[in-house]
């Protein structure tokens, strides 16, 4: 008899573990796929967030300058018009940082610095819509002594204004991270020569870009 009631008892006790033992493994399986959708949601996500904010493309151009001699230092004010064109839907752009300086090449030598003077005429940050070109007026001295010094005799000299930013692209409340941006746009042998600078057919020296790099 206590053998009897003995056997009943496992039987008993085998049913009633049978149920939660099978509820366990469907709950392990039922985790296990929760899991793999959400990683692939969030990799999805993670994707069309990187395809939405990857930087988009900015063009740049002069369209206007000119030059003034100083009457107290003899010293030369140029006012360049750089156009920044951001043709882009989605995104606005967002400018941490904008300079521009002059170079000029002699023929027989390195690039050299006309302006040296490192702050900027142009106040950041300002942001820019998409779908808009936006004028940036920017003065550039270029002192008395180095104008008598150089420039007086080499009016044959091709000059290049280096543009430089520091931006972020913007969607909403999301940004990317920050880009370097440098473009060279050559604006011709006329630039100490004459007021105003003859361009080319378009009216604009156009700029070459050296690509955006992340800061």
């Amino acid at each position: 008899m206590a053998a009897a009631a003995t056997t009943t008892t496992k039987k008993l006790q085998v049913a009633s573990s049978s149920p939660n033992t099978h509820k366990s493994y469907w709950s392990t399986k039922q985790y296990i796929l929760v899991a793999v959708v959400g990683t692939l949601a969030a990799t999805v996500i993670v994707i069309g967030i990187s395809a939405l904010l990857s930087p988009g493309e900015i063009d740049f151009s002069v369209t206007k300058a000119s030059r003034m001699i100083l009457p107290l230092d003899g010293g030369v004010e140029l006012n360049l018009t750089v156009a920044a064109a951001n043709p882009g839907w989605r995104a606005a752009v967002e400018y941490r940082g904008f300079d521009v300086k002059l170079h000029y090449t002699p023929f027989d030598g390195e690039p050299t610095l006309l302006n040296e003077d490192d702050a900027s005429s142009v106040r950041t940050p300002f942001v820019q819509p998409p779908r808009n070109t936006t004028a940036i007026p920017v003065r550039v001295f270029v002192s008395g002594d180095y104008w008598v010094q150089n420039m007086m005799r080499g009016n044959d000299i091709p000059i290049t204004a280096q543009v430089t930013a520091t931006v972020r692209f913007l969607i909403g409340k999301a940004c990317t991270r920050s880009y370097h941006i440098a473009v060279s746009c050559y604006l011709g042998l006329d630039l100490f020569k004459r007021p105003t600078v003859s361009f080319n057919h378009n009216n604009t020296a156009d700029c070459v870009a050296a690509g955006p790099e992340t800061v």
